[in-house]
């Protein structure tokens, strides 16, 4: 598959607890927009052996555009070391796991030794827990809890660990977009160094901010297709 009319195609990773729902606002703006089913992980997985894995299974060829959210933007990064894409796009995300709270640090590196009941209570989270996010209205708290529920436990269970055993992407040689919202409380905006702010987004800004992210991700598509 490639791009039609001259684009690029463009490969967006959806975040932890998500599938490609996350992206049903972006599609109808960028025709060329594939989000990739989640591979089942090995035992005891790294991210950058995962993204390997991502990589080999694209149903596309390069050149392309890499990207995800959150958890996401972290295997889209550790993807382009493999696939050497024109760019990559972080949106709501970052390159060290130094960004994300301390409460949240700490839930990667005890989460994936909770048992499947435990991990099942994410049927009854409250729709505040959504709201703290970024959720904004009833659709999005409607269309995250079906993506949550639709993840299997153990797919839940070794993202944390992929997240707690990262070593992060500093050192990556691949342009990169970074897309935050200045009132993200998932990962840190102080933390963070981005090319565009979104102010008062939270950390579902594919949802709550539609506009500015598509704006955002076609900047960096226009970045990336220039002369190579």
């Amino acid at each position: 598959m490639s791009g039609s009319n001259g684009e690029l195609p463009l490969v967006l990773m959806p975040g932890m607890g998500t599938d490609a729902r996350l992206f049903d606002d972006q599609r109808p703006s960028f025709k060329t927009l594939i989000t990739p089913d989640w591979l089942d992980p090995q035992p005891r997985e790294s991210l950058r052996d995962y993204g390997r894995r991502m990589v080999d299974a694209l149903p596309v060829e390069p050149p392309y555009v890499l990207g995800g959210v959150s958890f996401g933007g972290m295997l889209a990064l550790e993807m382009a070391r493999h696939a050497k894409p024109r760019g990559v796009v972080l949106i709501a995300s970052c390159r060290s796991r130094a960004a994300l709270p301390l409460r949240l640090r700490l839930l990667a590196r005890w989460g994936p030794l909770l048992p499947d009941f435990v991990a099942d209570a994410r049927r009854v989270v409250p729709a505040f827990m959504y709201q703290r996010v970024g959720a904004t209205r009833d659709e999005h708290f409607e269309r995250c809890h079906q993506m949550l529920l639709d993840t299997p436990p153990h797919l839940l269970r070794w993202t944390g660990r992929a997240i707690h055993t990262w070593p992060g992407a500093e050192d990556l040689d691949v342009p990169v977009y970074h897309v935050h919202g200045d009132a993200d409380k998932i990962i840190l905006s102080n933390r963070v160094r981005a090319d565009a702010w979104i102010e008062g987004g939270g950390h579902l800004l594919t949802m709550s901010h539609v506009e500015h992210v598509n704006e955002a991700i076609a900047r960096a598509m226009d970045r990336f297709e220039g002369p190579h």
